[in-house]
């Protein structure tokens, strides 16, 4: 399978199903160049994926700690 090319109708289309308001904050970041502020949009993902484990794991532990509270509080599960 050949490499991803950032060709112009590329580029374009991929600003035009992403939105330019979205891209926007990551071009005025990197000089207005759009293929490098679809990169970094790109790496913002992976980044924001690496920690989804983490977010996960709070999350559940936040839902059940307020459970335990209110379970407590009301004295009974079914709060």
């Amino acid at each position: 399978m050949p490499a991803f090319e950032y060709t112009p109708a590329n580029l374009s289309e991929i600003e035009r199903t992403l939105s330019a308001d979205r891209l926007r904050p990551y071009q005025v970041g990197v000089g207005g160049n759009m293929e490098l502020a679809i990169r970094l949009y790109e790496h913002n993902t992976l980044l924001a994926e690496s920690l989804y484990g983490v977010l996960q794991g709070l999350e559940v532990s936040l839902r059940n700690t307020i459970h335990a509270q209110l379970t407590a509080g009301y004295g009974q599960a079914e709060w």
